[in-house]
């Protein structure tokens, strides 16, 4: 749920940028105020869905141990990859659709498209990736949000700008759904807050690196489209080695573990 919110984010910054820019481009400092206004005016319902979030049954664990660190291995990695090629797609989309030719409007309307199939799809995502216990739902999604990336580089234009719009936002903001299905299936319910907090800080540590590379080969290429090509690589990437997440052992299974008990 927390992605179809953001999702809609991404609709009402499409809704209320046009509005602020008809006069120009030089009012983007008012649409940046009125992008942290609506920000701040989230943060009432943010902190109210926060405190209704029960704690898991048998309490929790401040750290993984080794075991489950290994078992989840190719999820944190997978995931931390993912990361890297997810922000380096949103960092530097605008740059390279601007390189091609496109204008403020259809820029606008690129995020409104981005935001507004992200609120649908990602109601969509939970049945289908519900139905893995391994990688096989991440890497899914991450070469979901891979093909995303193609169309501005294959074939540049209006129809690749929308066309990358609706992949890339059908897909990328169901990467966290994914990877907590799959933690939640790999561990017992005690460990689900240590692995959720070990798996977002591998996806912190993706998101910084991502925009260092892709940045540091456009400098020296003078190419915003060479950058711009680590993306898909790192989702594809990212999806091969969350095909390596095997199902949790039958007898180990935290599912048929609490049957059991």
């Amino acid at each position: 749920m927390d992605e179809a919110v953001r999702g809609a984010g991404y609709i009402l910054a499409g809704v209320a940028l046009p509005i602020i820019l008809q006069d120009g481009a030089q009012r983007w400092p008012e649409g940046w105020i009125v992008l942290g206004l609506l920000g701040a005016a989230g943060l009432p319902a943010a902190w109210l869905a926060a405190r209704r979030v029960h704690q898991p049954a048998g309490g929790t664990m401040a750290l993984l141990n080794a075991r489950e660190c290994r078992r989840i291995a190719p999820t944190l990695i997978g995931y931390g990859v993912f990361g890297a090629g997810y922000v380096g797609y949103m960092t530097f989309i605008m740059a390279l659709l601007q390189e091609q030719g496109g204008s403020s409007e259809q820029m606008i309307w690129f995020w409104f498209t981005l935001g507004l199939v992200s609120a649908v799809t990602n109601l969509l995502w939970g049945r289908l990736l519900g139905a893995f216990s391994d990688g096989r739902g991440p890497a899914l999604v991450f070469a979901t949000a891979m093909l995303g990336t193609l169309p501005v580089l294959l074939y540049p234009g209006p129809v690749a700008m929308f066309l990358s719009a609706i992949l890339f936002g059908g897909s990328f903001m169901a990467g966290p759904t994914s990877i907590t299905i799959v933690a939640q299936r790999q561990l017992s319910p005690a460990s689900w807050t240590a692995a959720i907090s070990l798996l977002t800080v591998g996806f912190a540590f993706g998101q910084t690196i991502g925009p260092i590379l892709a940045g540091a080969i456009s400098d020296v290429t003078g190419s915003i489209e060479a950058g711009f090509w680590v993306s898909p690589l790192l989702l594809a990437i990212a999806a091969c080695v969350n095909l390596l997440q095997r199902p949790p052992v039958p007898a180990e299974s935290p599912a048929l573990a609490g049957k059991s008990s």
